[in-house]
């Protein structure tokens, strides 16, 4: 027992730097402590000179953090014990083993990833700073760009702006050339309206005179035409006058029969009038006047006046058109406002016909 105690203090000195792993190594000596019958053994088996630390020296360059040292001393003590291990505790032993092994494993894969971390966190940074640099360099090659593209964009407003005054001024130029084309082409077409405007004259003028050559020609033709026609109304105006004088005579002759009849008429009447056999209303009225409706084949005429003008059967009218005398018609039938007569022959001059005017007494 007191050399278990020893041994537990040497390995307490020894682990004093890491208090888990001599936790760990505190267990499994317990463990060991059970299942050794002698201590003696025991005592052999952990048996380390003083002040000396073998196991974490032998062992701690394994792992970082020392916990391959606490794995030693129980796989040592295993190994030692030999025979006087019963069944038991060599089933507790392989089971530490492998648990021991396992542990070892897992720091082994754990410093690996510490250490991969370190290495992919180094890399990061040695990449973030390339990275800046190439920002940094990009920024100056953009910057520089955008100057030089600045730069090229004044040089060509400037040479667009040259352009654009260049072309402005051969606009100028083009746009006087073109007024003047404008007015040397008012000025052709002016001449050209002269000139057309003169040939039209000169044909209108031709055209008149054309025109006017051929009145001249109709003019004396008609001139001897009215010569030979006024000849001839001189002839029929000679005629007519001497018709004239004839009619102015028959008329004479018929005004005084007219006269002669209108006496014998009032002379009968008063007479008949004295014997009671006729009325005095058998006389048309002296100024009766009308006009010829309608003339038929039978040498019947309508005339426009009847009864309400005082004429009745018997009663004869005088027909006229203008100064012509055309004969004089008897009273057949009456009507209020018209009236029927017959054509006499005795006194027929002319042909009657609707529009001739009609009068008891000629003027």
């Amino acid at each position: 027992m007191d050399s278990f105690n020893r041994c537990d203090r040497q390995i307490r000195s020894t682990l004093s730097v890491q208090p888990e792993a001599a936790d760990w190594a505190r267990r499994n000596i317990r463990l060991k402590k059970e299942l050794f019958v002698d201590s003696a053994d025991f005592t052999e088996l952990y048996s380390i000179p003083s002040g000396s630390n073998f196991p974490a020296r032998q062992c701690t360059h394994f792992a970082p953090s020392g916990e391959l040292a606490v794995l030693c001393f129980p796989l040592v003590a295993s190994l030692r014990c030999g025979d006087t291990m019963t069944f038991l505790g060599r089933v507790f032993t392989l089971i530490i083993l492998v648990s021991s092994a396992s542990f070892f494993v897992a720091a082994l894969l754990a410093n690996a990833s510490h250490m991969d971390y370190r290495e992919k966190l180094t890399r990061f940074r040695t990449e973030n700073e390339q990275l800046k640099a190439t920002v940094n360099a990009t920024k100056a090659a953009a910057e520089k760009l955008q100057t030089s593209l600045a730069q090229e964009q004044i040089a060509r407003r400037a040479a667009l702006s040259a352009l654009q005054s260049q072309l402005d001024s051969q606009n100028q130029q083009l746009a006087a050339a073109n007024r003047q084309l404008s007015d040397l082409n008012a000025v052709n077409t002016m001449k050209n309206q002269e000139h057309s405007a003169t040939v039209d004259l000169l044909k209108a003028t031709q055209a008149q005179n054309d025109t006017l050559r051929t009145e001249i020609d109709k003019v004396i033709a008609d001139r001897n035409s009215v010569r030979k026609s006024v000849i001839s109304l001189t002839d029929l105006l000679n005629s007519l006058k001497s018709v004239e004088t004839d009619l102015r005579d028959q008329l004479k002759q018929l005004q005084d029969q007219s006269t002669l009849y209108e006496a014998l008429a009032i002379t009968r009447g008063e007479a008949l009038q004295q014997a009671g056999i006729v009325d005095v209303q058998d006389m048309p009225p002296a100024d009766l006047r009308g006009e010829v409706l309608a003339v038929n084949n039978t040498n019947l005429v309508e005339v426009s006046l009847g009864r309400d003008d005082g004429l009745r059967e018997g009663h004869t009218l005088d027909v006229f058109r203008g100064a012509q005398y055309l004969g004089r018609i008897e009273i057949t039938k009456t009507q209020e406002d018209k009236a029927i007569g017959k054509v006499l022959a005795s006194f027929r001059k002319g042909y009657i016909q609707a529009g001739d005017k009609v009068a008891s007494k000629l003027q």
